[in-house]
């Protein structure tokens, strides 16, 4: 009988303790929710900002890379648009001082040894010796 008691009022405080505890849990789930929900707000207007930079960023990179294209056209002495004596981009390139005989080497090794499908300049873009815009630039140099 004694055992019935003690399982009947163990029952009982279960019972008692289930809404209180079910009421802290339910504040402690909004909380949380809370919580999160102001986090993420949070992520947001940081994502928004490093959007912002990003872009801000690629634009100055894009003023340089006019700036620098003016720069090496204006050191080749030859307008920036329309031939000039150079037989290769490659040659444009070196004469200009923008590559360095060792940076051709090492696109000329890795044209040989991969069979590389690509020409010399672009394997020095894919290599960042120079830019896209650098070897748009010395193309331009080209004889026709």
């Amino acid at each position: 009988m004694t055992m019935t008691i003690y399982i009947y009022l163990i029952l009982g405080l279960v019972l008692l303790a289930s809404p209180v505890l079910y009421i802290r849990m339910t504040k402690a789930y909004g909380d949380e929710a809370l919580r999160l929900r102001q986090e993420i707000a949070r992520i947001v207007v940081m994502i928004e900002d490093k959007t912002a930079e990003r872009d801000r960023l690629k634009e100055e990179e894009d003023e340089l890379v006019r700036e620098r294209v003016s720069v090496m056209s204006a050191r080749s002495g030859a307008p920036s648009l329309g031939g000039d004596d150079f037989e290769t981009p490659e040659d444009f390139l070196l004469t200009s001082k923008i590559i360095s005989q060792a940076d051709l080497d090492k696109a000329e090794k890795f044209k040989d040894d991969s069979q590389s499908p690509y020409d010399l300049g672009e394997i020095l873009v894919m290599m960042d010796v120079i830019t896209s815009a650098e070897l748009s630039l010395a193309k331009s140099k080209v004889r026709s």
